[in-house]
């Protein structure tokens, strides 16, 4: 009788041993121990094929096996067979920034891990440590994206079941997935050309770019098609090989639109939010400094304390919405005083503008019958102007002032009414003098370009009507006597 034939002897992965193979129907198969006791048993089928499973109390890696066919008195040849190794578990192949390729997994500690072709030769080896864990490096020019390598795990003598596993394209680097304003973008590093593909947590497509030819992408992410907390996956596909798959988590938005001012003994940072998220500012060894919460109008501000801070620290503020946080939003603190942007660009350097306008009109009413109107113009500064218009009418002394600012830093000119009402000419005096202050109004100096003439011109026109009018009041008392 012959030896059972086309046999195979795999490990499972509770520790098993599965021998399967062809023998005459009805015949019973049997394996045996180095000491020759029964390990397990079976029969043949009518098919000619048979499975015997030893269980593993029963062996461990490297024990020596026999196993034998017998039916009606006759016993076969002894076909010899060792326990195979446990196949290692958890395995990947990773290149890193150099291009090297790593086969890296878990296997049985003090185990040697081989690497092989797809045609049987050997590339490299390398032991599974105390931890289980293992790291083999395999030479580059046998390893390009999409070889097929062959990984066995031997352990006393026992070889495990070869396990294929495919060199794959380099992973995309530096990739970061950022929500700005709820518009979620991939950016990162890649083989020029190749093709970035976005998944979901089920493995769903949700977007999809190429590398440019600086080594760089950008990819917007649909909205709708993942939220903040989502896991994704960023994968990259050159020459019909894919790479290791890189999962990120979406965060939540960003602040946005922040200022950052450095005041007397604080620092108050400005900004947008979600309503109701958690906004926080660490310094630039990650302590936080400071937390305060969105309003409903989706703005924020938080204030600090300088102790320990100074102009041109960083600062980094994040916002959680959902126990998701932000990317953080780095911001440096500018010169005392002064307030910038997120860019660090100052928004303000003091108040006031040089090229500011102010007007201001006022009106009095007096009781009197004599009417006297006037116009004034003041001007702040040489490059600001105001305008103040008063009408004063009636009143024996109602005078009317305004002053229009043109600058905050520029002197404020004043305008005072010269139309007095003129009781028996007795005004005239004090009409002279109120002109006067008009014509001087700015800051005794000759007018400039653009600045305004019409409160002079109105000034001469009220001393003109002022002395008509005393003279006709004079001809009509001279009619009089």
């Amino acid at each position: 009788m012959t030896s059972p034939t086309g046999v195979s002897v795999n490990k499972q992965a509770d520790g098993s041993v599965v021998i399967t193979g062809k023998g005459e129907a009805g015949a019973t198969i049997t394996a045996r121990d180095a000491d020759g006791k029964s390990i397990a048993t079976t029969t043949v089928g009518t098919d000619g094929t048979f499975t015997l499973t030893l269980p593993k109390s029963a062996v461990t890696s490297g024990d020596k096996i026999t196993v034998v066919q017998q039916k009606d008195g006759k016993t076969s040849d002894v076909l010899n067979i060792t326990v195979p190794a446990d196949q290692p578990t958890g395995m990947t192949v990773n290149i890193d920034a150099n291009g090297n390729v790593h086969v890296v997994g878990k296997g049985t500690p003090g185990s040697t891990v081989y690497i092989f072709t797809a045609d049987g030769d050997s590339l490299a080896s390398g032991k599974v440590g105390a931890d289980g864990n293992f790291d083999i490096l395999v030479p580059t020019d046998s390893s390009k994206p999409g070889t097929i390598l062959a990984i066995v795990q031997a352990t006393n003598g026992g070889l495990s079941n070869a396990i294929g596993i495919k060199v794959p394209a380099k992973q995309p680097t530096k990739v970061v997935v950022d929500n700005e304003a709820g518009n979620i973008t991939v950016t990162g590093e890649g083989t020029p050309g190749a093709t970035i593909t976005v998944t979901d947590s089920e493995g769903n497509k949700v977007a999809q770019g190429t590398v440019g030819s600086d080594g760089k992408f950008t990819i917007t992410v649909p909205k709708g098609s993942v939220k903040p907390g989502d896991s994704i996956s960023v994968t990259t596909t050159d020459g019909g090989n894919d790479s290791n798959p890189i999962k990120v988590t979406v965060p939540s938005e960003k602040p946005g639109s922040m200022t950052v001012t450095n005041g007397d003994k604080d620092v108050t940072v400005t900004g947008t939010g979600k309503p109701g998220a958690t906004i926080t500012i660490t310094d630039s060894n990650g302590k936080e400094i400071g937390k305060t919460t969105v309003g409903s109008d989706g703005k924020f501000t938080l204030t600090v304390s300088k102790d320990g801070l100074a102009a041109g620290d960083k600062l980094y503020v994040t916002s959680t919405d959902g126990g998701v946080a932000s990317n953080p939003v780095g911001i440096t603190i500018p010169a005392q005083g002064t307030t910038t942007d997120a860019n660090g660009d100052t928004i303000n350097a003091g108040n006031g503008s040089s090229t500011g306008n102010g007007t201001g009109t006022t009106t009095g009413n007096g009781s009197n019958t004599g009417n006297g109107t006037g116009t004034t113009t003041g001007n702040g500064s040489n490059t600001g102007n105001g305008t103040g218009t008063t009408t004063g009418n009636g009143s024996t002394n109602g005078n009317g002032t305004t002053a229009g600012n043109g600058s905050t830093t520029g002197t404020n000119g004043n305008g005072t009414v010269a139309g007095d009402a003129v009781n028996g000419g007795s005004n005239l005096g004090k009409l002279a003098n109120d002109s006067s202050k008009q014509a001087t109004s700015n800051n005794g100096s000759l007018p400039q370009t653009n600045d305004s003439v019409e409160g002079s011109l109105a000034v001469a026109g009220t001393i003109m009507l002022g002395l008509v009018g005393l003279l006709g009041a004079r001809r009509r008392r001279e009619d009089m006597i």
